[in-house]
């Protein structure tokens, strides 16, 4: 099934976002940030999932804070990290009130940014003891486990850009950056793994892997996969078209019981076009 991110349309509040989104003709809507805080979100979603027949996936940031923070469960300080842990049970508590079975966010960071920091370069700061961060962040996903043990917990591969390996080289400020990473992380705990391409393509680029072979691997251990194109240095979600090197890589996989949303952030026009050529992969028996 493919889902539209809710970040695709340019509306400040994500009731307009997905009236917008059915407007387009999309009926599969995954929540996500980028939206403001209002009183009423919750009842409204339930009306337009009702009055449109809709599929709501809840994923990561959503719903939106009163207070906006930058969302970080390895956080060794302690609001952040109490935060954060709040944040994820509402957003999985939303999951259940929409009758939803999956629910993905973020790896963790070895560091807290400033909410005016997100989606750019950040400045250089002393990681935390990755050891004790990750502690934080496996002690944090059995309490969620265990308490939504009805939902499937899926953690995203973070992005790991070009200009943030300037500041920070090889000692990488994220959690689950590669395949590698991975397999480590599944080590310590029992989870799915939502493979965002975008973010795959970047962390590749910026540690010299062989992205096929990181694709391959990932597309293997995950159900759950977020679509965007970039240039391989930053994380754009920009779409794809028939002549992408990505869409030639994707077209060679089976997309059979595959959850997919597309983050495709550069217009309808990009979107819809994306959507096309998404449909027309390797869907057989859906």
């Amino acid at each position: 099934m493919i889902y539209i991110s809710s970040a695709c349309s340019k509306q400040i509040l994500i009731g307009p976002a997905v009236k917008e989104l059915v407007d387009q003709g999309f009926r599969n809507i995954e929540l996500t940030g980028g939206t403001e805080y209002y009183d009423g979100c919750e009842s409204e979603l339930l009306e337009l999932k009702k009055g449109y027949n809709l599929n709501f996936l809840v994923h990561n940031y959503f719903p939106p804070p009163k207070d906006p923070f930058i969302l970080n469960l390895a956080s060794l300080n302690t609001d952040i990290y109490e935060a954060s842990l709040n944040h994820l049970k509402k957003a999985l508590r939303m999951t259940r009130l929409f009758g939803g079975k999956q629910f993905g966010f973020h790896a963790g960071f070895f560091i807290d940014r400033p909410v005016d920091e997100i989606g750019r370069k950040f400045g250089k700061s002393n990681l935390y003891d990755k050891e004790k961060a990750l502690e934080n962040f496996i002690d944090a996903f059995h309490i969620l486990k265990n308490e939504f043990h009805d939902i499937n917990l899926y953690i995203e591969n973070n992005c790991y850009s070009e200009s943030n390996y300037m500041v920070y080289g090889n000692n990488a400020p994220f959690m689950l950056l590669t395949f590698h990473d991975f397999t480590e992380l599944r080590k310590r705990i029992d989870f799915t793994l939502l493979m965002d391409i975008g973010h795959l393509m970047v962390s590749a680029n910026t540690f010299h892997l062989d992205f096929k072979k990181e694709f391959q691997d990932m597309f293997e251990a995950s159900d759950y996969i977020h679509i965007s194109n970039n240039d391989r240095r930053h994380d754009q979600n920009i779409g794809l078209t028939d002549q992408s090197k990505l869409f030639r890589i994707l077209n060679n996989y089976q997309w059979k019981n595959k959850t997919v949303t597309l983050e495709i952030y550069d217009g309808f026009k990009a979107l819809n076009n994306t959507y096309e050529i998404v449909s027309a992969l390797k869907w057989e028996n859906e």
